[in-house]
């Protein structure tokens, strides 16, 4: 998980909170919130890569042949 959208929020929550000066238990609080986050959003991702087009808005971009891409191309996701 730590090579998707995971790392992005975490390198971020560190980066803004070394701009702001936060440190402490607010600053490890704000980074597994945001580790937290971005695996909801990984989940979020996965879960519409299985669900028909017809079934969801969501994928309305997708097309057929993109169902399990991640899977069939070997991206550990």
């Amino acid at each position: 998980l730590f090579l998707t959208n995971v790392s992005l929020f975490a390198l971020l929550t560190q980066l803004t909170c070394d701009l702001l000066g936060s440190s402490g238990k607010k600053r490890n609080e704000l980074f597994k919130f945001s580790i937290a986050y971005g695996v909801a959003l990984q989940i979020v991702n996965d879960v519409t890569d299985l669900v028909p087009e017809q079934e969801s808005h969501d994928t309305a971009g997708k097309k057929k042949e993109d169902a399990f891409s991640d899977f069939k191309n070997g991206n550990i996701t």
